[in-house]
C-alpha cells in the first residue's frame, strides 16, 4: 500500500491557476523532492532568489541567507534550476558546522517569512 501525498501548504493554497499538467510539489513528503515542478512554495523561494542569482549557461545558482532557528547561527539555502522553467533541481539548507541537508516544507517557510 502507497504512502498517501499531500501537497504543500502553499500548494493546497494556490491549486492549479493555469491550463496544462498538474504541478508536482516537491514537498508531498515534507522532505525537498528533486522531482517537482510548479510547487507554489518552491516558486516562491526562487522568487526570492532570484534578486541575486547567477545565471550561467541557463542553469541559476543562489544561496540565500536567513537566521536559523530561535535566532541561531545565520544560515544558507543552496538552490539551482535551470533557465526558467517550473523545476528547480536541488536545494540544500547549509548550516554552520553542520552537513548540507534537504529543506523540509517549515524551513522553507520560515525563510519565506524572514
Amino acid at each position: 500500500m502507497s504512502e498517501l501525498k499531500i501537497p504543500c501548504k502553499m500548494c493546497r493554497e494556490r491549486g492549479q491557476t493555469w491550463v496544462g499538467d498538474s504541478p508536482k510539489c516537491a514537498f508531498e513528503e515534507n522532505v525537498f523532492s528533486p522531482r517537482n515542478w510548479n510547487c507554489a512554495t518552491v516558486n516562491a523561494v526562487r522568487n526570492l532568489a532570484e534578486e541575486q542569482h547567477v545565471h550561467k549557461d541557463d542553469q541559476n545558482y543562489s544561496f540565500i541567507p536567513y537566521k536559523g532557528e530561535e535566532g541561531g547561527e545565520d544560515e544558507f539555502l543552496y538552490l539551482s534550476w535551470y533557465k526558467s522553467r517550473g523545476c528547480t533541481e536541488t536545494m540544500w539548507l547549509v548550516t554552520y558546522g553542520e552537513p548540507p541537508r534537504l529543506p523540509t516544507e517549515e524551513d522553507c517557510l520560515r525563510i519565506l517569512q524572514q
